[in-house]
Formats: structure tokens, C-alpha cells, sequence
């Protein structure tokens, strides 16, 4: 058997790409996950996008970033997640680029846009990218997207913590796992697309788990749902979308605030300007993608809203003296005029919720003259 599986994953690697996850990510000492400096790969799904990934030296989706800078040039980075990393789109249509090409023409300043945005980030790895990866390339401004998902991946993610009023950094080595045996199977061919095929049912994921868990001493992945304290209805995103959620949900916000205040620092001390967006979700700009989480999750419909965790995020901004834009009416009112923002399956920003995201940031920065004209 031992041998047949050999053959097995010997012929994989002759006859099919690279999995995704062995082609982009490698494991960190830092981070939960980064991605592989120079990785080039191909990215698809559902038929709705197809677009060749290229991951520059520094480890991002972009092109080669420079620690050198011209005279006049004024630099962005955009920290964030898989909208941010927007895979989905031609890297000329993320919204990073977008946003840079419309203040090139209006400010007639040559401004840059760097993407520190990793698929599957939370606040946490995203603070952890600006300290350790960020402030070499000289940036005049950071831009930190949130993304509703964010404050429970922080606080799931448990690699954070508070401790006496410091930031602390838990050992990534007890976040991975894995004996001997998982250590090897984690780089096979077999081993990914065996989870690819069980994730697709859900009793063929229940046994998958099992034997990752048991056979090969991988954590118990609780990334999407909790199951261990009070947080049974849903996503960590729904359910914080309470106006009185769990002490859980107040926890990850203590630690999201944390975060957040210690990247204004940061920014402060490089004498860079801060400021913190939303990433908007389907189902803040479709009422019945709203109104069918609350169902299937059985929310209150008087205590909770989609739009609760803009509104937390907005007080936390306001209470630190952070610019915040909240994207969430803008949104409504682009999509009636220019069509939907996300791809109706795979729930990333489209060209289009691209093109959104690039010329409403640009507009809000221009608005309260955040980088000076050329005359």
C-alpha cells in the first residue's frame, strides 16, 4: 500500500499542477502561514475567473517592491486579506491599483500602491506584517481593509494576545501541529486533494477531521466555527453581528482595538498617515442575503444588523483618532447604478466591486486632502 501510494503521488506530480496550497504558501516561524517569494501558479474556480498568480520576491501579490523611492513619489500599502490579495481579477483591476492610477491623474503626483494583502489574514497577521515587513519599503501611508471576518479570525487564530497592556506573539509552532507522519503528508500532492474532494460533504469532512486530528496530530480547526463556548449559531461574523454578542466577540474587539492602536503608533512614528476601510460583503448590499443568515442562524432580527460590525469598527477608529471610511452606503448606491460587486459564488470582490472599492478610496482620500497636489 505504502508503495502504491508512492506511485501514486509520483504520478500526480508528473500529470497535474502544483495544489494551490503547496504552489503559493510555506510555513513561517511568524506567521500562521506566508506566501512563497517568486511563486507563480494558476487560480480558478466555478468557472467564474481564471488568472495566473504571480508572488513578487518580498512574498506578495504584486509587482517587485523597492526600498528605494524617487524624489515626489508618494508610497501606499494596503494591508488585508484574500480581498485584498484579489485573486480573482487581473492584478491591474485590484482595487489597490485602481485606486493609485485615479491619484496619479488627479493629484499628477506619482503615487504607488504596495499590497501586503494575504488570503486568509486577520488583524492579527496583518499587524504582524507592518511590524516585520512594511515600514523597509518607506510607506507614506498605510491603508488597513477589514473585513467582517476579520475580528473572529483574530480571535480564533489565538496568536495575539494582551498581556499586562503589551501585545504579545504566541508560538506559531503550537498553532500548526502535526506529528511526524502529518509533517510529511502536509507537502504531498495526495494529501491535498484528498481535502479538497472530502471538504465538498459534510460527513466526508466530519471523517477527514478525524484523521487529521487523530492520525496525523494537525489542532482542531476551529477557523470558521467555534464549538466550544456559546458561539453554536453560525460564523463568528454572524453572530457578532449582534448588538449584545458574546464575551467571546468582546474579547476578539478588545484584541482587534489593540491591534489597531499599535499600527497608529507605528504609522505615527514613521511619520506615515493611518486609515482603516471596510471590505463589504454581499450581504450588506443585498437585504435577502442578510435576511437569510438571520434565518438560518435564528438571529434576533431587533438586536442585529449586517452592518454592526462597520459601526463597531467605526467606534473604535473614532475612539483611537483613526480616519475611517465605511464604504457600506456607497456600495448600495453603486450597485443599483452599475451592477453587483462579487461574484455570485465565490463572494470576492468582482472587476467591477474592484473598480468600486479603487475609485471610492481615491475619492475619500482626494476629499480631505491626505496627499498634496503638484502645482
Amino acid at each position: 500500500m505504502i508503495i502504491a501510494v508512492v506511485f501514486f503521488e509520483i504520478a500526480l506530480r508528473f500529470f497535474l499542477p502544483e495544489p494551490e496550497n503547496l504552489a503559493k504558501l510555506k510555513s513561517s516561524s511568524v506567521f500562521l502561514h506566508e506566501n512563497k517569494p517568486n511563486a507563480i501558479f494558476h487560480y480558478s474556480s466555478n468557472g467564474e475567473f481564471e488568472n495566473e498568480i504571480n508572488i513578487n520576491s518580498s512574498g506578495f501579490r504584486d509587482d517587485e517592491f523597492s526600498t528605494a523611492k524617487k524624489a515626489g513619489t508618494f508610497r501606499i500599502a494596503v494591508l488585508g486579506d484574500s480581498q485584498e490579495e484579489a485573486m480573482q481579477v487581473p492584478l491591474i483591476d485590484t482595487w489597490q491599483k485602481v485606486m493609485a492610477k485615479k491619484l496619479s491623474v488627479e493629484l499628477k503626483v506619482d503615487v504607488e500602491s504596495y499590497n501586503f494583502g494575504v488570503s486568509g489574514y486577520g488583524t492579527d497577521q496583518e499587524w504582524l506584517t507592518l511590524r516585520e515587513k512594511v515600514w523597509q519599503f518607506m510607506p507614506d501611508m498605510i491603508i488597513l481593509a477589514f473585513s467582517p471576518n476579520d475580528v473572529g479570525d483574530t480571535y480564533k487564530n489565538k496568536l495575539v494576545r494582551i498581556n499586562n497592556g503589551q501585545l504579545d506573539i504566541i508560538s506559531t509552532k503550537e498553532k500548526t501541529g502535526g506529528n511526524w507522519l502529518g509533517n510529511v503528508v502536509r507537502e504531498t500532492y495526495n494529501y491535498h486533494l484528498i481535502a479538497k474532494a472530502f471538504s465538498r460533504n459534510r460527513i466526508s469532512k466530519i471523517l477527514f477531521d478525524k484523521f487529521r486530528i487523530k492520525i496525523l496530530g494537525f489542532p482542531k480547526e476551529e477557523r470558521f466555527f467555534l464549538s466550544d463556548a456559546q458561539l453554536v449559531q453560525g460564523p463568528f461574523e454572524v453572530i457578532a453581528s449582534q448588538k449584545n454578542p458574546p464575551d467571546e466577540v468582546l474579547e476578539g474587539w478588545e484584541l482587534v482595538k489593540a491591534l489597531v492602536s499599535d499600527m497608529k503608533k507605528q504609522a505615527d512614528s514613521h511619520q506615515a498617515k493611518f486609515l482603516i476601510t471596510i471590505n463589504i460583503p454581499r450581504a450588506q448590499v443585498f437585504p435577502d442575503d442578510w435576511k437569510f443568515l438571520q434565518q438560518r442562524y435564528n438571529l434576533d432580527l431587533t438586536t442585529s444588523a449586517p452592518y454592526e460590525i462597520n459601526v463597531m469598527m467605526g467606534k473604535i477608529s473614532n475612539d483611537l483618532n483613526i480616519l475611517f471610511y465605511d464604504p457600506r452606503l456607497d456600495a448600495i448606491e453603486w450597485t443599483n447604478n452599475y451592477g453587483i460587486l462579487h461574484y455570485p459564488k465565490d463572494a470576492h470582490f468582482n472587476k467591477n466591486g474592484n473598480l468600486f472599492m479603487g475609485t471610492k478610496v481615491a475619492r475619500y482620500i482626494l476629499e480631505r486632502k491626505l496627499i498634496s497636489k503638484r502645482n
